[in-house]
């Protein structure tokens, strides 16, 4: 096992009343060291005695011990079994759950750093799937950093759930070198963050694993605690999960969604447990009650302080994820936004130091899982998680130069019609991320409340100046605050993205058009078909654009004629007539809810035209034509939107008009607009 470092521990159990009980602590050389002659760093460092109470219990402090490979051996006795009797003294102990002999053994063990690893699917993914299990080797040499293991379901078989706390964590073990089988199904999120932190720190680590797939906020919280706040009363009263000890369900499909089951049946036992915090990632089952969550996650964190001890006297701390990009179909439009903005404001107001993790850049490719756990939910990128929630924990915990949080939006103010903003950043310069060149992720609201995507450059490695030429006087400010929020590249130099912010809590419906107004992508992470809950296999990196089979298109991104440092678009077309579809959207799912385009009056697109003839480009074939003229420089074109516009997925067609037939056109940067904007040509 390993024992938190620089604190005291508790040591309680049980044997006969009124006996004797005798503690020996031995510290030996880590492997491959040698001791010095007469060292009184090793040997017996540390004995106790004392006589059990009237009930037989016994409680010993272990002295506090600096972390490192040394080896420890702890040996607990009663006095009487040198006089022949064996009382069975019981030591209540992670990984000791069942009556002692009359001397028990407790050998190999390491102080260093103990984290608490908690929460549901993608905490609980196991090491062997995620990142295509490049950790295992790693770990099944490392001896120094342990997990400890529970029955996922927090019972064995043919135990029932239990309406009162448990004493005894049911097939609870310490991981040790060479155990293979159980180094694959530890968590790959807590694996990750341990090798990190250990290659920062240079102690052991131990992982006391907690987390159980699919179990919901309320399983996790005591029930006096949960039961005395009135909103979660209602809460599983309207989802019908409200439990009384009559109506308590031992066994059955429904009896681990329970409330505080878990809690009674995972995290009492660790009762005394000593550790440095907690690494949280959970909330898909919750998704859909942030008001809830927002009340009652703060009573979760009180319930386990009466169970965990902080480390050296201080404070327990807590780590937790924000929920990765997933388009929950069932649900209302941003759902998972306004969840994500809840868990940022609410970091401020635990009862706990916390840091939390931005996740909306991570990978959502799942593909390459296996059967049982490959969904669009369970993202197969675990190492970025782990190694980002290791980071956050030296600035957090451990006094580091690192930061103590993603960062996040401290002061937002307008000048003019532009939004000025600054960032906690830890002392890190924002950058936009790597291979990218365009800042996006910002939209801009005016009095109307209508968001649109915005224009925004960082200033001095600071600040971050956003606005849109088509708002006078901008009235709100978001940026990723919108489910599949994946183009979002605002980003620190140590690659940390900034949170999702909104700065009147009003959500951009409609930023998934985002990459179709960039034009620096030709793919969106989506849902296909029609399905209310989509199959595991619907989902993924789909075609934006569609190119009918008659007007012959070819886009690629080209990245050789820029346009105010952007990647434009170029599209080579042969048709069998000289009006056609150049440019429409896809069909896809989750590009809902459809873009209004009644609230628009103009669209504007800048082309260049290599073919140096004149061509026409309009919104649809019964649309009046603008003229493409024939030079060789960037043209910003003009459309009228009309208010009866019918459109795909809310999306305008662009139809070119070319006599030939066959050509190149080169675009850039569209924009929707409420007033004129003029025409404007130039290079």
């Amino acid at each position: 096992m390993i024992l938190q470092q620089n604190s005291e521990l508790p040591v309680v159990g049980l044997a006969a009343p009124n006996q004797t009980v005798d503690l020996t602590l031995e510290r030996f050389p880590a492997p491959g060291h040698l001791a010095p002659r007469l060292s009184r760093q090793f040997g017996v460092i540390h004995r106790d005695s004392q006589v059990t109470d009237e009930r037989g219990h016994f409680r010993f402090l272990l002295p506090p011990q600096k972390g490192g490979f040394e080896r420890y051996l702890l040996t607990i006795s009663t006095a009487e079994r040198r006089k022949g009797t064996v009382p069975e003294p019981y030591v209540r102990a992670p990984g000791m759950p069942k009556p002692l002999p009359d001397m028990k053994v407790f050998d190999n063990i390491l102080f260093g750093e103990v984290w608490i690893s908690a929460g549901q699917d993608n905490m609980a993914m196991p090491l062997a799937f995620a990142d295509k299990g490049d950790y295992r080797s790693v770990l099944d040499q490392n001896d120094t950093i342990r997990f400890f293991l529970q029955a996922e379901e927090g019972l064995e078989s043919g135990q029932p759930y239990s309406f009162q706390p448990l004493e005894q964590a049911s097939g609870a073990r310490w991981t040790r070198q060479g155990q293979i089988l159980d180094l694959r199904r530890v968590s790959a999120v807590a694996a990750h963050f341990a090798l990190r932190l250990q290659e920062r720190l240079a102690v052991p680590i131990g992982i006391v694993s907690t987390e159980s797939s699919g179990s919901l906020l309320h399983s996790w919280i005591d029930r006096r605690r949960l039961y005395a706040m009135p909103d979660a009363v209602t809460h599983l009263k309207k989802i019908k999960m409200y439990r009384t000890e009559a109506d308590w369900e031992t066994t059955g499909p429904k009896a681990r969604f329970q409330p505080f089951v878990f809690f009674n049946h995972k995290i009492a036992p660790l009762t005394g447990l000593v550790c440095r915090g907690v690494l949280w990632y959970q909330g898909e089952s919750d998704v859909a009650f942030p008001d809830y969550y927002a009340s009652a996650f703060p009573a979760l964190l009180k319930s386990w302080s009466r169970v965990f001890k902080a480390a050296e006297g201080g404070k327990l701390n807590l780590i937790y994820c924000q929920l990765a990009p997933y388009f929950y179909q069932t649900l209302k439009p941003a759902a998972l936004s306004r969840f994500n903005l809840m868990l940022a404001a609410l970091r401020k107001t635990l009862p706990w130091p916390s840091a939390l993790v931005s996740l909306y850049d991570i990978s959502p490719e799942y593909h390459n899982l296996p059967d049982s756990w490959r969904h669009p939910l369970h993202p197969q990128a675990k190492a970025p998680v782990g190694q980002r929630m290791a980071e956050l924990s030296l600035g957090l915990c451990y006094g580091q130069n690192s930061p103590a949080t993603s960062p996040y939006l401290l002061q937002a103010r307008v000048v003019g019609n532009k939004f000025m903003l600054n960032f906690e950043t830890g002392q890190q310069n924002l950058t936009i991320r790597k291979g990218e060149k365009l800042l996006k992720g910002f939209s801009l609201a005016g009095a109307d409340g209508i968001f649109r995507p915005a224009q925004a450059r960082i200033l001095f490695g600071v600040q971050v100046m956003v606005w849109h030429d088509d708002i006078s006087q901008p009235c709100n400010c978001a940026y990723a605050a919108y489910d599949l929020n994946l183009d979002s590249n605002l980003v620190t130099e140590n690659d940390l993205p900034v949170q999702p912010f909104s700065t009147n809590a009003r959500l951009p419906l409609n930023q998934v058009w985002a990459p179709l107004l960039t034009l620096d992508t030709l793919q969106i992470w989506a849902f296909t078909g029609n399905e209310d809950r989509p199959l595991p296999d619907q989902a993924g990196f789909q075609e934006l654009l569609y190119a009918p089979p008659t007007s012959g298109c070819r886009y690629q991104i080209d990245h050789e004629h820029f346009r105010d440092e952007v990647a434009t678009l170029r599209i080579d077309y042969r048709s069998d007539s000289m009006r056609f579809p150049l440019l429409q959207v896809n069909k896809l799912k989750s590009l809902q809810p459809p873009l209004d385009m009644t609230i628009y009056q103009w669209l504007t697109v800048y082309v260049f035209n290599p073919d140096d003839r004149q061509k026409t480009l309009s919104l649809s074939p019964e649309l009046p034509e603008t003229v493409i003229e024939a030079k060789l420089n960037w043209q910003k074109l003009s459309l009228p939107v009309p208010g009866d516009l019918t459109t795909a997925q809310g999306f305008p067609q662009l139809v070119v008009r070319d006599n030939l037939r066959t050509g190149t056109l080169l675009i850039s940067q569209i924009q929707l607009w409420r007033k004129d904007p003029g025409v404007e040509a130039g290079g």
